[in-house]
């Protein structure tokens, strides 16, 4: 994707990320036992973890490619885009539960 082909800046608003969802059947989960369902989520969030660390350095090697090609990088304050979601915020915590925000966040 060339960005800066086509435009000159580029604002990092964290309103997106990219995620992929490990997913299994109830069946195969019940059909597991306690100890394989461990092993399962210790290679989720190990899995987690890597794709976490890869994702942050391709964003960054992303962006210096973008600066070194010209474009201007900005940072917005995104603290009244928050303040601004915050309905839509409690919506999804009364859903998702106390501190489902913050966690996505990775606060």
């Amino acid at each position: 994707m060339k960005f800066y082909e086509v435009q000159s800046h580029v604002a990092l608003t964290d309103h997106f990320v990219a995620s992929a969802a490990v997913q299994i059947s109830a069946d195969t989960w019940a059909d597991l036992s306690e100890e394989e369902q461990g092993w399962v989520m210790q290679a989720v969030e190990a899995g987690g973890e890597k794709n976490d660390t890869l994702t942050r350095q391709a964003e960054e090697d992303l962006l210096a490619t973008f600066e070194e090609r010209g474009m201007t990088v900005t940072r917005p304050d995104l603290e009244p885009f928050r303040a601004a979601m915050q309905p839509y915020y409690d919506t999804l915590e009364e859903e998702f539960g106390e501190g489902a925000i913050a966690e996505v966040r990775g606060e």
